[in-house]
């Protein structure tokens, strides 16, 4: 998880993910490494809000083009 706990959207993930047993992961900053915690945690969902997926895809389509 890399949204702030503070996050509605991300309190009610985080209480159903907790609520169904599964684990949570938190990610490090900056941004830029949210692709090497993504490769290491191997997540089945990544639950995100529209504003970071803007700042997400660039550095996902420049790992993916190498």
């Amino acid at each position: 998880s890399f949204l702030p706990i503070a996050h509605t959207f991300e309190r009610f993930v985080t209480w159903v993910i907790l609520h169904y047993g599964a684990n949570i992961r938190y990610s490090q900053f900056p941004i830029v490494e949210i692709p090497k915690d993504f490769a290491r945690a191997k997540p089945t969902t990544i639950p995100m809000v529209p504003r970071l997926l803007n700042k997400f895809y660039p550095l996902c389509k420049g790992i993916y083009e190498k």
